[in-house]
């Protein structure tokens, strides 16, 4: 009898083991089928946003076209120095973090232009509102993360009318200037800053911005807060804006190349602003001392960290 209890035992235990170890498994099972299942939920998902942002990019590159053959019509005037800076910006993507220089680094596609509200203070001066599809915020994801948001930068410069520009401009300052015909205010203008050329509309470019407003800058600089609804601004001009180079993936400083100054000399009426670019240089008018160098090394360390893997890498 005790060797019959022994063997309904032995036969027991081992049932017992395999019973208890088919239990332990299904949870394992479980678990591994739901994180395959989240982890296809995420793949979509970055899958769709892909998607997405290829139509973006797309729309964005059609819209460009049509902004190229309207400014190529336009009559080109050209400033400069408005984006002169008196204090040399970070010199590592790092530094935009932190200081008195401190930025919202984004990467972008331009989708439109907007030209922006004459004010009494600068009525003779042309803005635009650029639209920017962010693509990645680089600094300050923790505070308000910009990825995948619509934002609004404010620039110098944009398409307005010889009429506008004789409108606003100070003419009291000047002597002997001859008022445009009628016919002559109709003509279309575009004006840019020679150093600081426009992203057009289907640009991609990787840029450091601060809050528009001054109430809302100093916020930012001193607390780090902003709001996604806020209007921007580029925060180191020409120092801190920088266009991708779809061949090469690279980001390129870029600026106007042979320019004339100021009402009453614009000119080239359809032909196309020529530009040069540099991955190496930063094409502004001061092109030596710490401002430039800080410039030139804020943009190498963006192209170590953010330059785009082309099809022939």
């Amino acid at each position: 009898m005790q060797n019959l209890k022994k063997l309904k035992l032995l036969v027991a235990v081992p049932f017992l083991i395999i019973l208890a170890s088919g239990c332990a498994s299904r949870p394992a099972a479980q678990a591994g089928k739901a994180e395959a299942e989240t982890s296809s939920v995420k793949e979509a998902k970055v899958d769709a946003q892909k998607e997405n942002l290829g139509k973006i990019v797309a729309q964005a590159e059609r819209d460009g076209e049509k902004q190229a053959g309207t400014i190529k019509q336009a009559a080109k005037s050209y400033i400069g120095g408005i984006s002169d800076l008196a204090v040399a910006n970070p010199a590592k993507v790092n530094e935009l973090a932190s200081g008195i220089n401190k930025a919202i680094l984004i990467s972008g596609v331009v989708t439109q232009w907007q030209p922006s509200t004459r004010s009494d203070s600068d009525a003779h001066d042309i803005y635009t509102v650029i639209t920017v599809h962010v693509t990645q915020q680089h600094t300050f994801r923790q505070v308000t993360d910009l990825t995948g948001q619509d934002i609004h930068v404010v620039q110098p410069g944009g398409l307005t009318t010889v009429g506008a520009q004789w409108r606003y401009y100070p003419k009291k300052d000047f002597e002997n200037l001859q008022e445009p015909t009628a016919e002559e205010k109709q003509q279309p203008v575009f004006v840019e800053d020679s150093e600081m050329p426009l992203p057009r509309i289907g640009d991609q470019l990787i840029t450091a911005i601060q809050p528009f407003a001054h109430d809302a800058s100093l916020q930012f600089l001193k607390h780090n807060r902003f709001d996604q609804k806020e209007d921007f601004v580029t925060a180191h001009g020409d120092n801190g804006q920088f266009f991708l180079n779809q061949q090469t993936g690279q980001y390129e400083s870029r600026a106007v190349k042979g320019v004339n100054y100021g009402f009453g000399q614009a000119s080239g009426v359809g032909q196309a602003p020529v530009y040069e670019s540099s991955a190496t240089n930063v094409l502004s008018g001061d092109d030596s001392g710490q401002i430039h160098d800080n410039a030139v090394a804020l943009l190498k360390d963006i192209n170590q960290r953010f330059a785009v893997k082309t099809v022939s890498d």
